[in-house]
């Protein structure tokens, strides 16, 4: 089973794509979000995905954010596109988990802000990664998985 990973954004879409067994998450690439349904249509063909999981932009506390009814509508025009339902996974501290692991857990804190501000540039792909990866290891079992 192939998955494709989505990090939703709101100026590009990040993308996964995980190995044959459906295992082991990997950065892919970023698409603007102008066109982007057709593109991943495209990519899924490629690849040959089988599922599709795109992180959901919930807040912690299950409250909706300005992404969120947005990316309802890129979901919906993608299932169409696709013919394939849309697995929602949550996102959660993705971004914050890669910066971390960018950094090598070694953050200085003091400084503070966005991450642009420490130097990271928001690797959409990576991030999309993450939250395959967390999809994966819950569906195959790997690792308890919280859910925040």
């Amino acid at each position: 089973m192939k998955y494709l990973g989505i990090d939703f954004g709101t100026k590009n879409i990040g993308l996964a794509i995980s190995d044959e067994e459906g295992r082991i998450a990997f950065p892919f690439e970023v698409i603007p979000r102008n066109g982007a349904e057709e593109k991943i249509l495209k990519i899924c063909q490629q690849e040959s995905i089988n599922e599709i999981v795109s992180g959901d932009t919930l807040q912690g506390n299950k409250e909706e954010n300005p992404v969120t009814s947005e990316l309802s509508v890129f979901i919906e025009k993608l299932e169409v596109l696709t013919g394939k339902k849309i697995i929602l996974q949550n996102e959660s501290f993705t971004t914050g988990i890669f910066i971390l692991e960018k950094l090598g857990k070694q953050m200085n804190t003091t400084r503070g802000g966005r991450p642009e501000k420490l130097g990271i540039s928001h690797e959409d792909d990576r991030v999309a990664s993450v939250i395959l990866q967390r999809y994966l290891d819950k569906i195959n079992g790997v690792s308890p998985v919280v859910e925040f």
